[in-house]
């Protein structure tokens, strides 16, 4: 996996700088985790599609209460 340097740190004969990536496995990960060395694992985030906003008219507008489906029955009260 691949995991970003948050702190400099020295390892395997160079210096790891912050912002630069790791492809390690995950045991070496947890204990340099362990340490404040990296961050965590770099995924690849997929950017959503844009989406054109509607003008006020075409929105979707809630209806007036009396309008609006019930989702609940009301209890009934015990006669005292």
């Amino acid at each position: 996996m691949r995991f970003r340097v948050i702190r400099p740190f020295r390892w395997l004969g160079d210096v790891r700088m912050p912002g630069q990536t790791l492809e390690i496995d995950i045991a070496q990960a947890a204990r340099f985790r362990a340490h404040g060395l990296i961050g965590q694992a770099e995924q690849a985030v997929k950017l959503p599609a844009e989406r054109a906003v509607a003008p006020a008219p075409e929105r979707a507008v809630r209806p007036p209460a009396e309008q609006r489906k019930r989702t609940y029955k009301p209890r009934k009260k015990a006669a005292p």
